[in-house]
């Protein structure tokens, strides 16, 4: 689903026609014109001149009136600007027609000029309206505290971005058969890593149950996690370990935290998959098997936890394509980006009980699953995009991010499950700004239609 604003051009001279007599005619009717309306307008016309090649450098003036009108935003000003200013900047930079020239003639004009030889990006994004370049304007400027912000510059690194990850949207409905998901950037094959930890708690869940025997939210929670080593986190992975009689020697999954708030030596207990292994250590108590086979691949643990997903019919073992061995350890499989987005959907959806006990563990102690306010998984879950139990949202080793949704679009029975699953074309060892990533939310979203304006405030606020 496209906006409605959606600019398509076959052409530079086309885009930049259609760009201009639109930004002409919003000019025209009035001397004052809304911020959004003047952002999506401006916004287009500055598409097409980077289509036409313009040096970025020529747009100096603009950018800086941009500035200006991005600064206004930020602060939620509903004041109404003059937009004549930011015509009479266009017309002399001579990148509107001079009189009796045609916007056919100008386009021309401005593709003829003799300019240095510059590597030129490729123009990926589908539309700029208002909403969607106002939250790129804050989520790219260099801090959020910059007074200067280049828009021709955000485009371009958010079209980066789009290069870098791939973007993968899929609608869950209860019984649906077509498994294809809305692949919005790219659709390979990945490795969940972390993300897939919410799935792997289904086997101890389900064994859990059939005893009678309960499990605090927080101890699901940290077992869902991957946690920064915290004294608090610290002393749940102890307390699991503590029911079944083990202790931290018996966990194999190493002692690396990448998300660790302490230097310093560190015991297994402070590792990030430490509550993880300790859910694997409980199951491997239930079903009475000797503790040190409980990572075997092909051992009595591993093959309940594959298991338990197969008979759930929570995925199809077709659908694994195949397995490897994580960095903590532990089995885990490659599976399509489409795959892992329908299982968050699934998770979010409230069909299974067990799905629905994991999710409401990881939204009642997201400062568990995740570990400060810092780590954008975290602040998802505790703001919500349209709730505080909106979503669920997990990280992984290698950048990935899985999101579980639900976006209400106005009455009681529009409500849309939705996963969304932002996963890196390269290895980027988490270094991507989580404002960026917040963006990629927001683009998700927008291209279906979904980015209300509760969605967008609340992105505003995780990214202020």
């Amino acid at each position: 689903m496209s906006s409605p604003c959606l600019l398509v051009a076959t052409s530079g001279v086309e885009s930049y026609m259609a760009a201009y007599e639109q930004f002409s005619e919003l000019t025209a009717d009035s001397s004052s014109v809304a911020v959004g309306e003047l952002y999506a307008a401006a916004g287009k016309l500055c598409q097409a001149l980077l289509a036409l090649d313009v040096p970025t450098s020529q747009l100096t003036a603009l950018q800086h009136r941009m500035a200006e009108l991005a600064q206004a935003n930020a602060a939620g000003s509903t004041t109404i600007i003059d937009a004549k200013d930011l015509l009479q900047i266009l017309e002399r930079q001579a990148f509107l027609p001079v009189p009796e020239e045609n916007p056919r003639a100008a386009a021309q004009r401005l593709a003829a000029i003799e300019r240095p030889q510059t590597p030129k990006i490729p123009l990926q994004l589908s539309t700029w309206d208002g909403p969607l370049l106002a939250l790129a304007l804050r989520c790219f400027s260099p801090t959020q505290h910059d007074t200067t912000i280049y828009l021709t510059e955000v485009i371009r690194e958010a079209e980066t971005l789009l290069r870098q990850y791939q973007v993968t949207l899929y609608e869950y409905s209860s019984g649906k058969t077509d498994d294809s998901p809305a692949v919005l950037s790219g659709h390979s094959v990945l490795c969940p890593r972390s993300t897939w930890k919410p799935l792997q708690a289904y086997a101890l869940v389900k064994a859990l149950r059939e005893r009678d025997t309960a499990i605090a939210s927080e101890e699901l929670a940290i077992i869902c996690s991957s946690h920064s080593g915290s004294a608090k986190h610290v002393a749940i992975v102890r307390r699991i370990l503590s029911r079944i009689e083990m202790d931290a020697t018996d966990l194999h999954c190493g002692t690396i935290n990448p998300f660790a708030l302490e230097s310093g030596d560190r015991s297994p207990l402070q590792s990030w998959c430490s509550g993880k292994h300790a859910g694997f250590l409980w199951l491997a108590h239930l079903l009475g098997v000797p503790k040190e086979t409980y990572l075997d691949h092909d051992g009595t643990v591993q093959m309940a936890v594959r298991q338990a997903l197969y008979d759930a019919a929570i995925i199809e073992k077709s659908e694994i394509i195949s397995w490897r061995k994580d960095g903590c350890a532990a089995p885990a499989p490659y599976l399509r980006t489409g795959t892992l987005a329908r299982l968050y959907a699934k998770l979010i959806a409230g069909e299974d009980p067990i799905l629905t006990q994991i999710t409401q563990a990881m939204q009642q102690h997201h400062e568990l699953v995740g570990n400060h306010e810092g780590r954008l998984v975290t602040k998802l879950m505790r703001h919500g995009l349209q709730g505080p139990k909106d979503l669920i949202a997990k990280d992984g080793a290698d950048g990935t991010i899985a999101i579980g949704l639900s976006v209400n679009l106005g009455s009681a029975d529009s409500a849309r499950q939705l996963g969304l699953v932002l996963t890196p074309n390269t290895l980027t060892g988490n270094t991507i700004d989580d404002r960026r990533l917040a963006w990629l939310v927001a683009y998700a979203l927008s291209q279906h239609g979904l980015l209300t304006d509760s969605i967008r405030q609340s992105i505003r606020e995780l990214t202020s």
